[in-house]
């Protein structure tokens, strides 16, 4: 049985089926309810358990009974020390890079590049005159962005009437 005020691996009793007993250490019945988990989690209750509802043990004490030696619930034994198989690990495989590396060139090509190459030309003086020349525009910077958003030129007059349609 669990001792009040117990921690660590002496103060925790569970098993694999998700069903843990706790005592929150506010509880207004705390001696009742760790004699309440004691009697649950006893050896001979383990063995009731297992024969009305087929579940494994939470304690040790109880898993050597005949109960849990069945075909169905047998518990087994923990490997001897040193007895383990060691870890195997995975070898690196490159294969899922491989198979996405031919989609995201495909994106970098279709989506990417174009946004880029957007960007660049709204950083150019691109015209009519230099439309089949573009490599070699002139950089202007920010002055298409403040040609675009003044009111009195051409081009800022068509945005704020535009905008102002959308918004109505």
């Amino acid at each position: 049985m669990m001792k009040a005020g117990a921690s660590g691996p002496e103060g925790t009793q569970s098993h694999v089926a998700g069903i843990n007993l706790s005592v929150f250490k506010n509880s207004k019945n705390k001696e009742n309810a760790i004699k309440l988990t004691g009697w649950l989690t006893n050896d001979a209750e383990q063995v009731a358990l297992n024969k009305a509802f087929r579940s494994l043990p939470v304690v040790t004490g109880a898993a050597s009974d005949a109960a849990f030696q069945t075909a169905e619930v047998k518990v087994p034994a923990p490997p001897a020390a040193g007895t383990a198989p060691p870890v195997r690990r995975k070898k690196k495989s490159f294969l899922p890079c491989g198979l996405v590396l031919p989609a995201a060139l495909l994106e970098l090509l279709i989506h990417i590049g174009p946004m880029i190459l957007g960007v660049w030309i709204a950083f150019i003086s691109l015209t009519q005159l230099n439309l089949t020349n573009w490599l070699n525009a002139p950089f202007v910077g920010l002055q298409n962005f403040v040609n675009g958003l003044n009111p009195e030129s051409t081009i800022g007059q068509a945005f704020f009437s535009t905008v102002g349609r959308t918004m109505l």
